[in-house]
């Protein structure tokens, strides 16, 4: 659980799994921020893969942490666990994408940024991309 973003506003409950994005391989021209490394700063389209080990099977609230103009969708197992855009915030903000049944074990996640448009908001600069973190499931699913 990455400290820097453990105090935002609007921050998950400690989490029980958590994808460091910035740990993983990035695609050219991303790179983690230099006041806050537990962030990338995304330039152009790209994805970053990797695992998310669940200690336990059950729902799951999902989270990702960044400032997003153009979509971001994040997949666990190749299936959408939800996207997110237009939200934006500085250096970043916890954004609740939805609630995921999971088994315990490794899980396969994605993250993908697709190339931009000509809708407002769609540029490149500075958006940032966080940690994914699932969280035990409170309330009823968003």
């Amino acid at each position: 659980w990455t400290s820097e973003g453990g105090g935002s506003p609007g921050a998950p409950a400690p989490p029980v799994a958590e994808f460091v994005t910035a740990d993983e391989e990035l695609p050219g021209g991303w790179a983690p921020r230099q006041d806050d490394p537990s962030l990338v700063q995304t330039i152009g389209p790209g994805t970053v893969e990797g695992r998310l080990r669940v200690p336990r099977a059950g729902d799951y609230d999902v989270w990702l942490r960044g400032s997003f103009g153009r979509d971001v969708e994040v997949l666990i197992d190749g299936q959408s666990a939800g996207t997110v855009g237009d939200e934006l915030a500085q250096p970043a903000e916890w954004i609740a994408l939805g609630r995921e049944s999971l088994d315990a074990g490794t899980h396969e996640v994605a993250l993908i940024r697709e190339g931009g448009d000509l809708s407002p908001g769609n540029g490149d600069g500075p958006r940032t991309l966080g940690s994914l973190v699932l969280t035990p499931a409170r309330g009823p699913a968003s």
